[in-house]
């Protein structure tokens, strides 16, 4: 992840918690961007950016639902 690291939180989806590092970086037009990573499993991550960290967690809590999902149904599929 490029950037600086900003602060961790955590996030829950369903009985779940995840940990949610937050980091920030110049754009090129000058304005400041946040990137929001949550670590659903080791190697595997999804990532959401905004122009601010409330933004950014808001997306990922947005996103984390079908992101489990879709893995949930990727194993099952690998699996039948």
């Amino acid at each position: 992840m490029k950037g600086y690291f900003l602060c961790s939180k955590e996030v829950s989806c369903g009985n779940q918690n995840f940990l949610v590092n937050v980091y920030t970086s110049p754009h090129k037009r000058g304005k400041i961007i946040h990137t929001a990573e949550a670590m659903l499993e080791p190697g595997d991550s999804i990532v959401s950016d905004g122009y601010s960290i409330e933004e950014v967690l808001a997306n990922v809590k947005n996103i984390l639902p079908l992101a489990i999902h879709s893995r949930l149904l990727l194993h099952e599929l690998q699996n039948s």
